[in-house]
């Protein structure tokens, strides 16, 4: 998915548990393994961790999970065909 924040365009993907393969050609390089139900992923902090239903966003310095409750608040979905595209919520701080 492609979300836009007001300043800034980025590109997520939901982990849902059961899309290992999606979720591992997407992040390529970034993907360090799938422990469980989690995968974990290598940015330039580390490695951080994504639970099924966190959405990965990719904002171009790298990849970070999202709780699919802070993706809302932040982004609303502009192009489901593109597998679920954002832009940042007016008002959204």
């Amino acid at each position: 998915m492609i979300c836009r924040p007001r300043t800034l365009t980025v590109e997520a993907r939901q982990w849902t548990g059961g899309n290992a393969s999606e979720m591992a050609e997407w992040l390529d390089y970034a993907l360090v393994r799938a422990k469980g139900p989690y995968i974990v992923i290598e940015n330039r902090c580390g490695c951080v961790c994504a639970r099924p239903g966190d959405y990965v966003v990719h904002d171009g310095d790298g990849f970070w999970p999202l709780a699919e409750s802070e993706f809302h608040r932040l982004y609303e979905v502009e192009d489901e065909a593109i597998g679920g595209t954002g832009r940042r919520r007016k008002g959204a701080k």
